[in-house]
C-alpha cells in the first residue's frame, strides 16, 4: 500500500513537471503549503524540491505543452517504453517514433503502381506504344486497383488512404519513367477521373520482345553490310 501511494504521488508530480519549459505547479502541494506558517515554508520548499522529479527535454519530432502534453509530427507516433507500466515509479516518458507501418504502406502502394504501369507499357508493342491512353491509367483507376490488390479498403473508408496517397504522389511525380498528361497535377484532381499517367519503363518487357529488339538493332546496324553481300 505504501509503495502504491508513493508511486501514485511521484506519477502525479511527474505529470505536473512534464517537459522542460512547460512545468506547472502541483495545486495539491501549493494548497497544502498554505496550511503551514511562514517559518515552515523554506523547509517545505526543500522537501518539495526533493520529491519533485526533473523535467524531461521535449523528444525529437515532437511538440510539447503543459501537463506532459505531447504531439508528434506527421509520420511519427507516440510510443511508451515497457517500463512505463510501473505507475510512475520509474521516470519514463513518451517519445515520438517513426510510423513504420505507414511508411511500409507508402512503399507498397508506390511499388504496386510502378509495377502495374510498367507491365501495361511492356504489354503493348513491346513497350514502344505511342498511344498514351492505351498504355496509361487515370488516377481513380489506379486507386481502385491499389485498394483492391493491397486490401486497403479499411484505410480507404477511414480516410487514412488519402494521407498515404498524398505521400505517394510526389514520389510518382519525381519518377523520370512516368509521364503525367496533366500539367496542373499539383492542384489535385482534374475532372472526375483525376490525372492521367503512363509509364515509359521497359523493365517488364518480355524476353521475346528483347530478342526481337536485339535482332532489329542488329539488322539496322549491319544493314549496309548485309545488302552488299
Amino acid at each position: 500500500m505504501l509503495v502504491f501511494t508513493i508511486g501514485s504521488f511521484y506519477k502525479t508530480q511527474k505529470y505536473y513537471v512534464g517537459f522542460c519549459g512547460y512545468s506547472m505547479p502541483n495545486p495539491h502541494i501549493t494548497q497544502l503549503k498554505t496550511r503551514f506558517p511562514d517559518n515552515f515554508q523554506p523547509t517545505l520548499d526543500t522537501i518539495e524540491t526533493w520529491v519533485t522529479p526533473s523535467c524531461v527535454p521535449c523528444p525529437d519530432n515532437g511538440q510539447c505543452g503543459p501537463y506532459s502534453e505531447l504531439k508528434c509530427d506527421q509520420d511519427y507516433l507516440i510510443t511508451r517504453p515497457w517500463y512505463d507500466l510501473t505507475f510512475g515509479l520509474i521516470s519514463s516518458w513518451s517519445v515520438c517514433s517513426l510510423d513504420t507501418i505507414r511508411i511500409w504502406k507508402v512503399e507498397q502502394i508506390t511499388k504496386k503502381i510502378l509495377t502495374l504501369l510498367a507491365y501495361r507499357n511492356a504489354n503493348l508493342d513491346c513497350g514502344l506504344c505511342e498511344d498514351d491512353y492505351l498504355v496509361g491509367l487515370y488516377e481513380n483507376e489506379l486507386i481502385d486497383i491499389v485498394v483492391r490488390k493491397l486490401k486497403l479498403a479499411a484505410d480507404f473508408q477511414s480516410g487514412e488512404f488519402h494521407k498515404l496517397w498524398q505521400k505517394v504522389l510526389p514520389i510518382l511525380k519525381a519518377r523520370e519513367d512516368l509521364v503525367f498528361l496533366e500539367d496542373d497535377v499539383d492542384e489535385g484532381n482534374q475532372g472526375e477521373n483525376g490525372f492521367f499517367v503512363r509509364s515509359l519503363s521497359l523493365s517488364k518487357v518480355s524476353l521475346k520482345c528483347k530478342v526481337k529488339k536485339l535482332f532489329a538493332d542488329f539488322v539496322k546496324r549491319f544493314k549496309c553490310w548485309l545488302l552488299s553481300r
